[in-house]
């Protein structure tokens, strides 16, 4: 018997040294063993991507990446590369600079996606994608089928959609630090239509200190989600923006839109900035907390808050308006809100929209307490471009999108 048992063990053994040999034998040619192993029960492996890796594009990456595994791509441009991501638990990313996807002109190139990503729990970091075009006219540079996607400090501009998302009730998307500038397709029926993120019915979307401009017709940000946290923007329409809603969430549920700086332009399409339930309100929840924006309108007329809700009142809190607007449209409940002239800003027309000294939104706002799970206290400002910068308050707190510093 303990023959038998010390013969089983050293056959284990040469099976196991066999499934290592197999491993070994599926890392690209170049790239180290100590870094690339990965498998079940192994250290998951760093893929190098570039011109001069063994590796040479982040397609090839995709097809031989494995659950877990991180991909760095060099810096650089690729052109006409396009990459399905399957595998769960990856982290992609820019090394050394930005990562430039380009998908060029012409029906070869078109595809739902420059990135369809597949997997399951996905970061992607650092990369810009540009010119995705698909026959169905709605071409994005991320295309997300599987759950949870993390995108930090990417770019799109100019694709038909910047961010396209499946519909998965457990699922959770985070944008922070990005920037979708015209993002629109050209339709022989609509002309140019296209909305720069766009979130099916997901469990919950958070976007905080990205940048929204140049829409077309359609909406800088429309979200299916659950839970909707959009915190510490600038989502502007810009000089001869045409866009929509700049916020859109088209079927209600929770939402808090806190901190951020709102522009319409003055060839707006659509005269509110915010719209709530606008398709009905098939997400039953806490409702919308409108807590310390900072709205500028330049259209003739311009509409805050427009809520389609029956039932549900907007909370609209220590708001800061310029132009001619109107606070809100159907059911809200309104406190400490002003509009103010373009003297209350550091620079208005340039963009600057932190407060002036001695005008009437500091020390006038009032505290919310947390309300349906959420805090609605902002302890940040957006910091352009794609940045974030703390808000510290002293005394009572401002009203907009930033508390007042003296300079």
């Amino acid at each position: 018997m303990a023959d038998g048992g010390a013969a089983g063990r050293r056959v284990a053994r040469v099976a196991a040294r066999g499934s290592l040999l197999l491993v070994l034998a599926a890392i690209p040619a170049g790239v180290s063993p100590a870094v690339a192993q990965g498998g079940a029960g192994v250290a998951p492996r760093v893929l190098l991507v570039g011109p001069d890796r063994a590796l040479k594009t982040p397609s090839g990456a995709a097809a031989v990446a494995r659950d877990g595994d991180t991909i760095r791509i060099d810096a650089g441009e690729y052109i006409g590369d396009f990459a399905v991501w399957r595998r769960n638990g990856l982290t992609i990313e820019a090394a050394g600079g930005e990562v430039r996807l380009v998908a060029p002109a012409g029906p070869e190139f078109q595809r739902p996606g420059i990135w369809v990503v597949r997997g399951n729990d996905t970061v992607i970091a650092g990369i810009a994608f540009s010119g995705a075009r698909s026959a169905q006219h709605n071409g994005a540079g991320i295309r997300l089928f599987g759950r949870n996607l993390t995108v930090r400090r990417c770019s799109f501009r100019d694709n038909e959609m910047g961010l396209l998302t499946w519909r998965d009730a457990e699922s959770e998307v985070t944008v922070e630090h990005s920037v979708f500038i015209g993002n629109a397709a050209n339709y022989e029926r609509h002309g140019r239509l296209g909305h720069q993120l766009y979130v099916g019915a997901i469990r919950r979307l958070t976007l905080r200190y990205s940048y929204f401009d140049k829409p077309s017709v359609g909406h800088n940000v429309k979200s299916r989600a659950a839970e909707n946290l959009i915190l510490y923007n600038r989502i502007v329409d810009g000089a001869n923006g045409g866009g929509s809603y700049l916020i859109d969430l088209p079927n209600g549920g929770a939402a808090v839109v806190m901190g951020n700086e709102l522009r319409k332009g003055a060839h707006a399409e659509n005269e509110a900035a915010i719209a709530f339930a606008a398709e009905g309100e098939r997400r039953p929840g806490a409702g919308l907390f409108v807590v310390n924006n900072t709205f500028v309108n330049a259209r003739l007329l311009g509409v805050f808050v427009r809520n389609f809700s029956a039932a549900t009142p907007a909370r609209i809190v220590n708001n800061l308006i310029a132009g001619p607007a109107v606070l809100a449209e159907g059911l809200s409940n309104a406190q400490r809100n002003l509009h103010a002239d373009p003297a209350a800003f550091v620079d208005l027309p340039g963009g600057d929209l932190r407060l002036a000294p001695g005008v009437g939104a500091v020390d006038t706002g009032v505290r919310l307490e947390p309300a349906g799970g959420f805090v609605l206290v902002p302890d940040a400002a957006y910091s352009h471009p794609a940045g974030r910068a703390p808000r510290i308050v002293h005394g009572a707190i401002d009203l907009g999108a930033h508390e007042f510093a003296p300079r």
